[in-house]
């Protein structure tokens, strides 16, 4: 798992917008205040979610001028800020789908309040080690897919990133599933069904009504299970007998002549 990546775009007060956000356990991938550095980091690192001064005056567009290039590079979610309420233009803010409006003097916990709706508020959108492991419950199965590389699963007040890449397998538990890789295991509330209904990524296939797994992640299989490599162990993963013809797709197989 990785924390939320943030992008900056800020006229003066970046420093301190960053040190806010940095101690609620975000990631900043740059602080800009001109919209030709803004616009390469957003390309360079791909953040998760934008930060922009609707004031923005260095560089050739405004902050709203730099939402609507960034949209056009990669829809993501926006949030804009000012130093007066009457800084917003409206008619002009609205054409970028902004998440949230907020001011430069807000508290941490009115940012970080942003930024939780501006994830879910997108996604409703656009649809869209074991020794020391960590296993997290959360009572809502609040997925969030917003790319094709991760999502985010909100435990408590914030959204967990879950990288697709790191995943080993996802196994239904009565009814939660449990989350598998190998520094962390998170439990939600919610089945196996939902979990791939929401979470489609060609790289994760039921193989088992209990199981979903990562097909890069499989070390070898036969007809009754797959093999995962665990920290130092290997877990043996059953594959259920409606799904054993469609595995076979999945794994290019060298076959004698």
């Amino acid at each position: 798992m990785s924390k939320i990546k943030i992008l900056i775009i800020e006229n003066d007060q970046g420093n301190c917008l960053r040190k806010k956000l940095e101690k609620s356990e975000f990631e900043i991938t740059g602080n800009y205040d001109n919209s030709s550095d803004a616009i390469q980091s957003f390309i360079d690192n791909e953040p998760d979610l934008l930060v922009i001064d609707v004031e923005l005056k260095n560089g050739p567009l405004d902050g709203i001028g730099l939402a609507l290039e960034l949209n056009n590079i990669q829809p993501k979610p926006i949030i804009y800020l000012a130093s007066k309420p009457n800084s917003f233009n409206i008619s002009r803010t609205i054409q970028t789908n902004p998440c949230y409006l907020f001011l430069k003097d807000s508290t941490p916990q009115q940012l970080k309040v942003a930024i939780d709706f501006a994830i879910s508020s997108f996604s409703a959108k656009n649809n869209a080690s074991t020794k020391n492991n960590t296993q997290i419950h959360t009572k809502n199965p609040g997925y969030v897919l917003l790319y094709n590389n991760f999502f985010f699963v909100k435990h408590h007040t914030k959204y967990i990133r879950v990288n697709i890449d790191d995943i080993l397998w996802v196994k239904a538990d009565a009814g939660c599933v449990e989350i598998v890789t190998n520094k962390t295991k998170i439990v939600t509330y919610a089945n196996l069904s939902s979990f791939t209904r929401q979470i489609t990524h060609p790289n994760l296939i039921r193989v088992h009504r209990s199981y979903v797994i990562n097909v890069h992640k499989v070390t070898a299989f036969n007809e009754g299970k797959l093999s995962i490599p665990y920290c130092s162990n290997v877990q043996r993963i059953p594959i259920g007998k409606t799904y054993q013809d469609l595995l076979q797709q999945y794994f290019p197989m060298l076959r004698s002549d």
